[in-house]
C-alpha cells in the first residue's frame, strides 16, 4: 500500500500540473488567434504548454525509476 501511495502522489500531481498547463495553452492559443492577435502568437503559447507538459511527464518517468530502485535503507545513512 506504501508503495502505491510513494507512486500514486506524484502521479496525480503530474496529472493536474498537466491539466492546468493545458488549459493555459489552450487559452493562450485561443486569445492569441481569435482576440486580434496572430496564428504565431497562438502558436508560441500552445508550444510552450507542450514543452512543459513534455518536462512533466519526463520528470514523473525519472521520479517512477527513482522510487523502484530506492533502498529502504536510504533514510539511515543520513
Amino acid at each position: 500500500m506504501k508503495r502505491f501511495l510513494e507512486k500514486g502522489a506524484p502521479i496525480l500531481i503530474i496529472i493536474i500540473l498537466c491539466i492546468l498547463v493545458l488549459v493555459w495553452a489552450l487559452g493562450g492559443f485561443l486569445a492569441g488567434t481569435f482576440a486580434g492577435g496572430s496564428i504565431l502568437i497562438g502558436g508560441v503559447f500552445f508550444l510552450i504548454g507542450l514543452a512543459v507538459i513534455a518536462a512533466l511527464i519526463v520528470t514523473l518517468v525519472r521520479r517512477i525509476k527513482e522510487i523502484d530502485d530506492e533502498d529502504k535503507d536510504d533514510l539511515s545513512k543520513y
